[in-house]
């Protein structure tokens, strides 16, 4: 019995550790991120764009990250509920962006592996999946 008992705990010890390292290695892509989308909805596009790959800089300059965020409230709070990472595929995440009045918008990013700590591909901008004025949920 005691050897099992050792056994589960030795599993557990190294879930723990895989799972903690996981986090650790994906907290950079998260904070990218999440500092993206809240700056770009605040209106700080030179900020948010400098968060960006150099050569998607290039093509997404301010005035289209602007344009995509047009009529967007500043997010307070992003959230990934989804965060997956594979070596040579980067990290992906899927999660939710609020507004301070209860909006809530899908947000998504999809990263190539970098060798910088800058956003390579696109990010799926944000879409409202609650109406301004409705909370989620009610």
């Amino acid at each position: 019995m005691k050897k099992f008992l050792k056994i589960i705990l030795g599993i557990v010890v190294v879930i723990g550790i895989l799972v903690g390292v996981i986090v650790m290695v994906t907290s950079g892509d998260r904070d990218i991120a999440r500092n993206f989308v809240t700056w770009a909805s605040a209106g700080q596009y030179e900020e948010a764009r400098e968060l960006l790959h150099s050569e998607l800089q290039k093509e997404f300059n301010v005035e289209k990250l602007q344009a995509s965020f047009e009529g967007v409230k500043p997010y307070t709070e992003v959230s990934f509920g989804s965060v997956e990472t594979a070596s040579g595929r980067g990290t992906t995440m899927e999660g939710s962006a609020s507004t301070e009045d209860g909006c809530t918008s899908k947000v998504s990013f999809r990263g190539a592996e970098r060798q910088d700590h800058r956003l390579q591909h696109q990010p799926a901008l944000p879409r409202m999946i609650t109406p301004p004025g409705r909370r989620r949920g009610g």
